[in-house]
Protein backbone atom coordinates (compact mmCIF):
# COMPACT_ATOMS: atom_id res chain seq x y z
CA UNK A 1 0.00 0.00 0.00
CA UNK A 2 1.32 3.39 -1.02
CA UNK A 3 0.27 6.48 0.45
CA UNK A 4 0.71 9.60 -0.77
CA UNK A 5 -0.15 12.94 0.62
CA UNK A 6 -2.19 15.30 -0.12
CA UNK A 7 -3.63 19.18 0.28
CA UNK A 8 -6.94 17.92 2.27
CA UNK A 9 -5.46 14.39 3.32
CA UNK A 10 -3.85 11.05 2.55
CA UNK A 11 -4.34 9.40 -0.81
CA UNK A 12 -5.04 5.28 -0.51
CA UNK A 13 -3.25 3.76 -3.45
CA UNK A 14 -3.11 -0.58 -3.22
CA UNK A 15 0.07 -1.61 -5.59
CA UNK A 16 -1.12 -4.86 -5.73
CA UNK A 17 -5.40 -3.70 -6.49
CA UNK A 18 -6.12 -6.44 -3.95
CA UNK A 19 -8.03 -5.49 -1.12
CA UNK A 20 -5.99 -3.84 2.03
CA UNK A 21 -5.18 -5.20 5.22
CA UNK A 22 -6.30 -1.96 7.09
CA UNK A 23 -9.93 -2.37 5.28
CA UNK A 24 -9.19 0.61 3.20
CA UNK A 25 -9.17 0.77 -0.93
CA UNK A 26 -7.58 2.15 -3.70
CA UNK A 27 -8.52 5.57 -4.41
CA UNK A 28 -9.73 6.27 -0.28
CA UNK A 29 -8.79 9.62 0.71
CA UNK A 30 -7.87 9.58 4.58
CA UNK A 31 -9.09 13.28 6.14
CA UNK A 32 -9.48 12.08 9.39
CA UNK A 33 -7.38 9.48 11.22
CA UNK A 34 -7.89 8.83 15.29
CA UNK A 35 -10.46 12.03 15.52
CA UNK A 36 -7.03 14.10 14.10
CA UNK A 37 -6.96 16.28 10.66
CA UNK A 38 -4.67 14.00 8.64
CA UNK A 39 -4.34 16.87 6.56
CA UNK A 40 -1.74 17.79 8.97
CA UNK A 41 0.24 15.14 9.29
CA UNK A 42 3.93 14.68 7.88
CA UNK A 43 5.45 11.01 6.78
CA UNK A 44 6.74 10.09 10.28
CA UNK A 45 3.23 11.11 12.12
CA UNK A 46 1.51 8.69 9.57
CA UNK A 47 3.42 5.91 9.44
CA UNK A 48 2.96 5.48 13.22
CA UNK A 49 -0.69 5.62 12.61
CA UNK A 50 -0.65 2.49 10.26
CA UNK A 51 1.99 0.78 12.81
CA UNK A 52 -0.39 1.09 15.72
CA UNK A 53 -2.83 -0.27 14.12
CA UNK A 54 -1.71 -3.61 14.61
CA UNK A 55 -2.12 -3.37 18.40
CA UNK A 56 -4.99 -0.74 18.32
CA UNK A 57 -8.07 0.27 17.11
CA UNK A 58 -9.31 3.50 15.78
CA UNK A 59 -11.79 5.81 14.06
CA UNK A 60 -11.12 7.23 10.64
CA UNK A 61 -12.65 9.16 7.96
CA UNK A 62 -12.24 8.74 4.39
CA UNK A 63 -13.71 10.08 1.21
CA UNK A 64 -14.54 7.15 -1.09
CA UNK A 65 -16.61 7.75 -4.33
CA UNK A 66 -16.50 11.33 -3.79
CA UNK A 67 -18.80 10.71 -0.22
CA UNK A 68 -17.50 10.62 3.79
CA UNK A 69 -17.65 7.43 5.35
CA UNK A 70 -16.82 6.26 8.90
CA UNK A 71 -14.42 3.37 9.28
CA UNK A 72 -12.45 1.64 12.16
CA UNK A 73 -8.86 1.16 11.26
CA UNK A 74 -6.90 -2.03 12.56
CA UNK A 75 -4.73 -4.47 10.87
CA UNK A 76 -6.85 -7.54 9.84
CA UNK A 77 -4.97 -10.46 10.85
CA UNK A 78 -7.97 -12.46 12.13
CA UNK A 79 -7.74 -10.48 15.64
CA UNK A 80 -9.84 -7.81 16.20
CA UNK A 81 -8.42 -5.34 18.61
CA UNK A 82 -11.06 -5.00 21.80
CA UNK A 83 -13.51 -2.43 21.48
CA UNK A 84 -12.66 -0.59 24.81
CA UNK A 85 -9.98 0.58 22.50
CA UNK A 86 -11.92 3.06 19.97
CA UNK A 87 -12.54 5.33 22.64
CA UNK A 88 -9.20 7.21 23.04
CA UNK A 89 -10.54 10.87 21.60
CA UNK A 90 -7.32 13.44 20.84
CA UNK A 91 -7.92 17.01 22.08
CA UNK A 92 -5.84 18.50 19.94
CA UNK A 93 -8.14 19.06 16.70
CA UNK A 94 -8.52 22.28 15.23
CA UNK A 95 -10.77 24.86 17.28
CA UNK A 96 -10.22 22.70 20.58
CA UNK A 97 -9.73 24.15 23.63
CA UNK A 98 -6.31 23.22 24.51
CA UNK A 99 -5.55 21.39 27.01
CA UNK A 100 -4.09 23.03 29.90
CA UNK A 101 -0.85 21.93 32.01
CA UNK A 102 1.85 23.24 34.04
CA UNK A 103 5.29 22.07 33.80
CA UNK A 104 8.83 22.67 35.05
CA UNK A 105 11.64 24.21 32.79
CA UNK A 106 15.59 23.11 33.00
CA UNK A 107 15.93 25.66 35.71
CA UNK A 108 13.05 24.12 37.69
CA UNK A 109 10.49 26.99 37.42
CA UNK A 110 6.99 25.86 36.79
CA UNK A 111 5.39 27.47 33.39
CA UNK A 112 1.72 27.25 33.01
CA UNK A 113 -0.07 27.50 29.46
CA UNK A 114 -2.75 29.72 30.96
CA UNK A 115 -0.36 31.99 31.85
CA UNK A 116 0.41 33.09 28.37
CA UNK A 117 -3.25 33.88 27.36
CA UNK A 118 -3.50 36.66 24.85
CA UNK A 119 -0.01 35.34 23.08
CA UNK A 120 -0.03 33.00 20.51
CA UNK A 121 1.72 29.80 21.81
CA UNK A 122 3.73 27.15 20.00
CA UNK A 123 4.04 23.51 21.70
CA UNK A 124 6.59 21.16 20.01
CA UNK A 125 6.72 18.11 21.37
CA UNK A 126 10.21 16.55 20.80
CA UNK A 127 13.20 14.33 22.46
CA UNK A 128 17.04 14.39 22.36
CA UNK A 129 16.99 10.71 20.88
CA UNK A 130 14.55 12.13 18.18
CA UNK A 131 16.85 13.15 15.05
CA UNK A 132 13.92 14.81 13.37
CA UNK A 133 13.27 16.96 16.45
CA UNK A 134 17.16 18.36 16.71
CA UNK A 135 16.80 18.99 12.93
CA UNK A 136 13.25 21.15 13.79
CA UNK A 137 15.23 23.09 16.51
CA UNK A 138 16.46 26.03 14.10
CA UNK A 139 13.28 26.65 12.87
CA UNK A 140 11.59 26.84 16.56
CA UNK A 141 14.55 29.23 17.20
CA UNK A 142 13.77 31.56 14.01
CA UNK A 143 10.14 31.48 14.41
CA UNK A 144 10.87 32.80 18.10
CA UNK A 145 12.85 35.40 17.16
CA UNK A 146 11.24 36.77 14.43
CA UNK A 147 7.74 37.28 16.73
CA UNK A 148 9.18 37.96 20.34
CA UNK A 149 5.88 40.26 20.90
CA UNK A 150 3.18 37.83 19.34
CA UNK A 151 4.33 34.17 19.94
CA UNK A 152 5.48 32.19 23.13
CA UNK A 153 7.62 28.79 21.87
CA UNK A 154 7.84 26.15 24.24
CA UNK A 155 9.96 22.69 23.34
CA UNK A 156 8.09 19.96 25.79
CA UNK A 157 10.75 16.78 26.11
CA UNK A 158 8.71 13.61 26.63
CA UNK A 159 10.75 10.30 27.58
CA UNK A 160 13.60 12.31 27.93
CA UNK A 161 16.30 12.63 30.91
CA UNK A 162 17.46 16.15 32.36
CA UNK A 163 20.66 15.65 32.05
CA UNK A 164 20.73 15.22 28.22
CA UNK A 165 17.91 18.41 28.06
CA UNK A 166 20.74 20.20 29.93
CA UNK A 167 23.81 19.35 27.49
CA UNK A 168 21.02 19.58 24.10
CA UNK A 169 20.34 23.46 25.57
CA UNK A 170 24.41 24.46 26.36
CA UNK A 171 25.04 23.10 23.19
CA UNK A 172 21.77 24.78 21.63
CA UNK A 173 21.47 27.35 22.81
CA UNK A 174 17.74 27.50 21.76
CA UNK A 175 15.76 30.86 21.80
CA UNK A 176 12.66 28.96 22.72
CA UNK A 177 11.99 27.35 26.36
CA UNK A 178 12.36 23.89 26.84
CA UNK A 179 10.31 21.79 29.65
CA UNK A 180 10.01 18.60 31.27
CA UNK A 181 7.22 16.76 30.54
CA UNK A 182 8.35 13.62 32.59
CA UNK A 183 7.62 9.77 30.65
CA UNK A 184 4.83 8.65 28.41
CA UNK A 185 2.42 8.40 31.67
CA UNK A 186 1.73 12.19 32.16
CA UNK A 187 -0.92 13.59 31.69
CA UNK A 188 0.21 15.78 28.74
CA UNK A 189 1.29 13.06 26.87
CA UNK A 190 -1.84 11.35 27.09
CA UNK A 191 -4.11 14.79 26.47
CA UNK A 192 -2.16 15.65 23.58
CA UNK A 193 -2.36 12.09 22.20
CA UNK A 194 1.49 12.32 22.10
CA UNK A 195 1.31 8.60 23.56
CA UNK A 196 0.97 6.77 20.83
CA UNK A 197 -0.39 3.83 22.71
CA UNK A 198 2.52 1.24 22.18
CA UNK A 199 4.75 2.75 24.73
CA UNK A 200 6.72 5.20 22.49
CA UNK A 201 6.01 8.91 21.67
CA UNK A 202 4.88 10.63 18.53
CA UNK A 203 7.49 12.98 18.10
CA UNK A 204 7.62 15.74 16.82
CA UNK A 205 4.47 17.22 17.10
CA UNK A 206 3.48 20.72 17.24
CA UNK A 207 0.15 22.63 18.24
CA UNK A 208 -0.07 25.90 17.56
CA UNK A 209 -2.60 27.75 20.50
CA UNK A 210 -4.61 30.40 19.60
CA UNK A 211 -4.20 33.79 22.08
CA UNK A 212 -7.95 32.74 23.66
CA UNK A 213 -6.59 29.06 24.30
CA UNK A 214 -7.99 26.96 21.19
CA UNK A 215 -6.38 25.24 19.31
CA UNK A 216 -5.68 27.02 15.60
CA UNK A 217 -3.01 24.47 13.67
CA UNK A 218 -1.40 20.92 14.33
CA UNK A 219 1.37 19.22 12.97
CA UNK A 220 3.27 15.87 12.90
CA UNK A 221 6.37 15.20 11.89
CA UNK A 222 9.14 17.54 10.29
CA UNK A 223 9.94 18.09 6.56
CA UNK A 224 12.46 20.49 5.55
CA UNK A 225 11.52 23.01 4.23
CA UNK A 226 9.18 22.77 7.38
CA UNK A 227 5.81 24.19 6.98
CA UNK A 228 5.76 25.70 10.41
CA UNK A 229 7.34 29.38 9.19
CA UNK A 230 4.23 29.78 6.75
CA UNK A 231 1.37 28.43 8.76
CA UNK A 232 2.64 30.65 11.67
CA UNK A 233 3.64 33.43 9.45
CA UNK A 234 -0.10 32.91 8.27
CA UNK A 235 -1.77 33.07 11.09
CA UNK A 236 -0.30 35.43 13.62
CA UNK A 237 -0.31 37.91 10.52
CA UNK A 238 -3.64 37.45 9.12
CA UNK A 239 -6.13 40.28 9.44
Amino acid sequence: MLLTQKKNGWQVELLDHGTSKYGLLSGDLLVSVDRNDASTFGPLVMAAFMDNASVRAFPIIVVRGGRRRELVLYTSDGKVPAPKTLGKKSSVASGAEAPEWDLPSLQGQMVSLKDHRGKWVLLNFWATWCLPCQEESPVLSKLALAYPQQLQVFAIAVQDEHKKLEDFAARMKPAYTVLESGDLKSEVAFSYGVNSGMGSATVPFSVLVRPDGTVAYVQGGYEAPSPLEKQISDFITEK
